[in-house]
């Protein structure tokens, strides 16, 4: 392990090379390190044409994370599970100026887990049936590349593979190091796979870099995660705090961020059709996450992308964060658990459903968000809940933009699937929604079409 400065880092990437970068969405930018490449390709035209790779793209939706990246020119592709805090990355995929693919969220710890076993990549059935499946668009982004996946039979399944990509740096953040340059992540939001990404960038013959806020004398043993052995550089951030999230960052901290009624009416009818006790509950991004704030789920064990049970988790600019969680779980094996155990009910945001059961929750008009854990997390439980604002924009189309999930695919079909909005709450059946509980009749009328339901006689139909 060597300490370097953020200047001596930049000189080290190498046109064309691939940086893995580590953190989850709003969670544990290494900021410091993501600036120096900006501002060396801005005064050198070095390094250029890099190739990123990321579990859930870091970013404030504004200038920071990745987003400091997001030059043409200093980018080439981008393989990542979430795009939704980084617009300005967005604008070159939308613009077609980067090659861009986007593979379910949850794929990549173990997809890292197994390259570091040396395996040449991961089979799942996870992505069938959506844009990532090899006979849609094989989870290219607009169009802007040649899919990687490709489709493979094992025990007469069909699955795809993700394959085997070359990392030169896995970038990483972490709160200190002690004199000898172990690492403690004690002060982040969660540890987001960081040793999976590690040991499989050390497997690739690529180099580990870490920037933390400090290093201490004496940390704990009981604070220190990772070995000074698996770590090539640390470098010291010296020039300005770092915090847990970007939303616990601003005078605004988030238990005190205005929050509509509207969602969270959403929210509280959204647990309304949550009728399970002692269950596993996972909550998505969005209104999802407001759930916990607004109803008492008791006994059932409740839990974030992140990794994190229990506790209540933050929204907005501190998604992925949790306040007093019960424990934490590595992302490997929180997917792993959903996988291997199932989810009894997860709530999920979505952007648009069409007549066909198709649901788009990976791009928002022109702007790509990405599928997030959303298919690893659907695919995993017995019951659905789709939460979603209709707002000044229909979500209920005749075509969506974007096939995140069909809810006629074979591995939807025998799950309980409801959708929850300002209109009431429905029921998937016969490839339709059907209503449960109406709250706004007037709004239903304006989407009759789409639900099947006559106003005049709705209360027959219902019952």
């Amino acid at each position: 392990m060597k300490i370097i400065s953020k200047e001596q880092f930049t000189k080290l990437v190498e046109p064309k090379d691939t940086l893995l970068i580590g953190g989850f969405g709003c969670c544990g930018s290494s900021d410091l390190l993501l600036k120096a490449i900006r501002e060396s390709f801005l005064e050198t035209n070095s390094p250029h044409s890099l190739n990123l790779m990321f579990i859930s793209a870091v970013g404030d939706k504004g200038l920071k994370g990745i987003n400091y990246l997001a030059i043409e020119g200093l980018l080439k592709s981008t393989i990542g599970g979430f795009y939704g805090f980084c617009p300005t990355l967005s604008t070159l995929i939308d613009k077609k100026l980067i090659e861009a693919h986007n593979w379910p969220l949850g794929i990549f710890p173990r997809y890292f887990s197994e390259i570091s076993y040396g395996s040449n990549g991961l089979s799942s059935r996870v992505g069938l049936g959506s844009f990532v499946d090899p006979k849609r668009s094989g989870g290219v982004i607009n169009n802007s590349a040649e899919s990687l996946l490709k489709t493979v039979t094992l025990n007469d399944e069909e699955h795809i593979h993700y394959p085997k990509m070359k990392i030169d740096y896995f970038i990483f953040r972490a709160s200190e190091a002690d004199k000898d340059g172990n690492i403690s992540m004690s002060k982040e939001s969660a540890s987001f796979s960081s040793i999976e990404q590690i040991l499989a960038t050390k497997r690739l013959g690529g180099k580990v870099v870490v920037e933390v806020s400090n290093l201490s004398k004496e940390i704990s043993n009981q604070d220190l995660s990772i070995p000074s052995g698996l770590i090539d550089y640390l470098v010291v951030n010296n020039e300005e705090s770092t915090y847990p999230t970007y939303g616990h960052a601003g005078e605004l901290k988030p238990f005190n961020i205005p929050i509509s009624e509207k969602r969270l009416d959403i929210a509280r009818n959204a647990f309304e059709v949550f009728d399970q006790k002692g269950s596993t509950v996972n909550f998505g991004i969005g209104i999802p996450a407001l759930i916990p704030r607004v109803a008492k789920f008791g006994e059932s064990q409740i839990s974030v992308e992140s990794g994190l049970i229990g506790g209540l988790p933050l929204e907005g600019l501190s998604f992925g964060h949790v306040n007093n969680p019960l424990m934490e779980l590595s992302q490997l094996n929180l997917f792993s658990m959903y996988e291997a155990q199932g989810i009894d009910t997860t709530f999920l945001g979505f952007v648009e459903i069409d007549k066909y059961g198709c649901v788009n929750a990976s791009r928002i008009g022109n702007s790509w968000t990405g599928i997030g854990g959303f298919l690893n997390i659907a695919y995993s439980a017995k019951v659905i809940v789709l939460c979603g604002i209709i707002g000044a924009q229909s979500k209920f189309v005749d075509k969506v933009k974007e096939v995140t999930m069909d809810l006629n695919h074979e591995i939807f079909l025998k799950k309980k699937v409801y959708m929850v909005c300002e209109i009431g709450s429905f029921i998937y059946k016969n490839n339709g929604f059907k209503p449960l509980n109406i709250k706004d009749t007037e709004k239903l009328k304006e989407y009759d079409d789409f639900f099947g339901v006559n106003i005049n006689n709705f209360e027959l139909r219902v019952n």
